[in-house]
């Protein structure tokens, strides 16, 4: 019995050792993404949203977009919002002024952002695998323009 046993326990430490090297080599081969969202101004309450699951044409096709801004807007030139648009279904959040640290698949090819009111920025190619991008976030435009997202590598 106690040699039963202790067969048992041998063989759970073998699965549990093989689990431990096939996660250990997922993530060895996932990119990862560190995007900083600089301070500024005009976008400061404005949310951006950091989209990886889905390409950009991807979303513009699905929603009907034939440009970064081509969203509908008031008389005043403000986005109205994109009645049946959640940009919490394709990305993650981040505030003004913060770092977010994103590990994201190697079969991952792009990451833009995006405004509540469906506001696009441009779309940055991720071709490296097992890489670290650095990628800095700003707003473009302001007070007389439109404001909406950029997207840069950081060097």
């Amino acid at each position: 019995m106690y040699l039963l046993l202790l067969q048992m326990a041998y063989n759970i430490n073998g699965i549990n050792s093989q689990i431990n090297f096939m996660e250990r080599n997922h993530l060895l081969s996932m990119k990862k993404l560190v995007i900083y969202r600089k301070k500024q101004f005009p976008s400061a309450l404005m949310p951006y949203w950091i989209v990886t699951d889905i390409s950009k044409s991807e979303l513009m096709e699905k929603h009907q977009l034939s440009d970064d801004i081509s969203c509908c807007y008031d008389k005043g030139g403000c986005p109205i919002y994109h009645e049946g648009f959640n940009p919490h279904e394709y990305g993650v959040p981040i505030s003004i002024g913060k770092t977010l640290e994103l590990e994201i698949d190697e079969n991952i090819k792009s990451v833009f952002a995006v405004t509540l009111d469906g506001i696009l920025s441009n779309e940055l190619m991720l071709d490296a695998p097992d890489t670290t991008y650095q990628i800095l976030l700003t707003t473009v435009g302001g007070w007389v323009n439109l404001s909406y997202p950029r997207l840069a590598f950081r060097s």
